[in-house]
Parts: C-alpha cells; structure tokens; sequence
C-alpha cells in the first residue's frame, strides 16, 4: 500500500464528496491532513470522526471565495510555521443551468470557487513548497473542462481554467521540484449530482454514455490523488488523469 507517512496536506471542498474522500484516504496512509471547508459545522463533525483528537485531521473553516479568507488561513499557518507537502484544490460549485439565464452572481460564484480561490491558495503553498524544493499540487476538474455538455458553461469555463493553470504551475515550477497535476472526474455519485442521479431519464443517458456503465464513487478519485501524492508519481507533472469511466473517450 502506498504511504504517505510524515506528509502533511491541504485539501479544499473537504467536508463531503471528493474532497473529503481524498482526505480520509491521505489520513489512513499516515499523512496530517488540515481539510478546508466553509461549511465548518459539517467540517467539525468529520474531522472528529476521522480523528477526535484533531492532531492530524485538523479543521480548516473557509470560504475559497474570499482573498481575505485565504490571506487570513495563511498568515496564521505561516505564524505557526505549518507547511504543506501536498495541496489539493478540490472545492467545486456545479451550476446546471443554461447560457442565457446564468446571472452574474452565480457565474462569479463558480469562476471564485472553482478557480480564483484554488489559484490564490496555490500561491501561498507554493511561496513555502518552493523555499523546501518539494511539493505535489493536484487540482481535480471535470469532464465538462474538456468537452461541451448542455447548461454547464460556468463549471466548464472554470474547470478548463484550473486545468491550464496547473500546466503552467507544472512548467514554472518543475526546476523547484514541484509538481502539479489534474485529475479530471466523469460522473462521481456525490451530493452535486443527486439531482441527476435520481432523475430516471438522466440516469439511463449518463449510464449509456459511460463505458464503464456505472457512476464513478469518490474512492475511485481518491485512489489516484493518493497515488500523484506519493513518492510513486516522482516523474509525472503537468499531466491529467481521467476518472471517467471511458466518458472522454467515447465522446471523442
């Protein structure tokens, strides 16, 4: 089993779903884990499940939308000399909803959480990861980054983004032994998807569209993040791994 024993991570979008998933899969191979969520009563009750000690899954109550927010998490770690050896930005907001009727605030809503909040935190890490010569950064997008689907501009617009700016971390900070990484997610049976999952008619499409015929779980996800965390994945940078089920590949 792959280790990540005397690792310490950050992972965003942590209190359910794929976040968290990926959280509790870093925590059981040894790591120090500080999961980032705004819903900080949700956050709590995880954390001490995980660990009612809070000494190594350790709540981070945030909200990725403000700058302010960030700036404040990591004046504090930085006065407490905590560094990350692995930053995972997995914060999501999946708006279905089309072109036209979108309004302002939820499309700023996706581009800040899905984006601008993981570029800004990634520039607090990266201030420490490049003072140590080390560290893994994986961004996990969606299927709708890399191919059209109807009333998902928002997501698609934002997740596309996050995918070129983890190539250009991958690229500006390779000579610093830093390497970024997506992994890009098909249909994954968490909360954001319950609407789509129990409408029949959307079901029946998204099983027949996926080679695989089934919904992707948040372990399956976690299982690679866990793998790109890791000393296995020393050579692999600016790359993208599908957890997809063969969606992408059917459709291309």
């Amino acid at each position: 089993m792959i280790e990540l024993l005397g690792k310490t991570a950050f992972v965003t979008g942590a209190s359910d779903g794929i976040g968290l998933e990926i959280a509790k899969a870093f925590f059981d191979r040894g790591a120090k884990v500080y999961l980032a969520s705004k819903n900080s009563e949700q956050l709590t009750n995880v954390c001490n499940e995980m660990d009612t000690s809070l000494t190594r899954a350790i709540p981070v109550p945030l909200d990725v939308c403000s700058n302010t927010a960030i700036n404040e998490v990591f004046d504090r770690f930085n006065a407490d000399d905590i560094t990350f050896d692995i930053l995972v930005n997995a914060a999501t907001v999946t708006p279905i909803i089309s072109i036209q009727d979108i309004d302002y605030e939820l499309w700023q809503q996706a581009i800040d959480t899905n984006l601008t909040g993981a570029f800004f935190i990634t520039q607090h890490c990266l201030k420490r990861m490049k003072e140590r010569c080390c560290g893994k950064i994986i961004n996990v997008i969606s299927c709708f980054a890399k191919d059209a689907f109807m009333n998902t501009s928002a997501l698609a617009a934002s997740k596309a983004g996050l995918a070129m700016l983890t190539k250009c971390i991958a690229v500006e900070y390779a000579k610093f032994n830093i390497k970024a990484n997506v992994i890009t997610t098909g249909f994954i049976d968490t909360p954001a998807f319950k609407v789509l999952k129990e409408n029949q008619t959307m079901n029946d499409k998204i099983l027949n569209s996926t080679p695989l015929g089934r919904w992707g779980n948040s372990n399956d996800v976690a299982q690679v993040a866990v793998f790109l965390a890791s000393d296995k994945a020393e050579y692999i940078t600016g790359s993208e791994i599908k957890v997809d089920g063969g969606l992408l590949s059917k459709l291309l």
